[in-house]
């Protein structure tokens, strides 16, 4: 190979051209679906999160106390739908869980959503506090009740 082959080779100026600009590599295959499958796992999983906390004795231990609540009834009428919404929180206070759990409750007359909070004592849940908000935007405070609610069973 001549000398001035090799000095052009070295320093760019040989047979490749100055225009073409490096471009990042793309691996090919999975990287395309892999946004799609991340949101179908996400919903899946938001789903079965979902089904197992509704199917909990601590969902139905906050939807009896809402289902049977005198503030409740007299404010949207007898209650036909009980719903998790959200936002819900479970904190570790004195290593014992505390959950507060939004309901949107639907009845005869309107609708509302209640605040329960709950803890476990002795392997079962109580409710601690709850409030609603009224037909004018104010939350109200729900007394609870004498005696322990009971869960609805299946």
């Amino acid at each position: 190979m001549p000398v001035a082959m090799k000095r052009g080779m070295w320093s760019g100026r040989g047979t490749e051209t100055q225009k073409e600009k490096p471009r990042p590599i793309r691996p090919q295959g999975a990287s395309s679906r892999l946004p799609f499958l991340l949101f179908v796992a996400v919903l899946v999983g938001l789903f079965i999160g979902y089904r197992y906390l509704t199917e909990s004795g601590l969902y139905r231990t906050a939807e009896a106390f809402v289902r049977q609540s005198a503030e409740i009834r007299s404010a949207i009428g007898e209650v036909h739908d009980c719903r998790l919404w959200f936002p819900f929180m479970v904190d570790f206070p004195d290593d014992a869980p505390r959950v507060d759990l939004t309901l949107a409750v639907e009845g005869e007359k309107g609708s509302t959503k209640v605040r329960v909070t709950l803890i476990r004592d002795r392997e079962k849940w109580k409710v601690v506090s709850a409030a609603y908000e009224d037909r004018n935007g104010m939350i109200r405070p729900l007394p609870k009740a004498g005696k322990p609610v009971a869960p609805a069973g299946k």
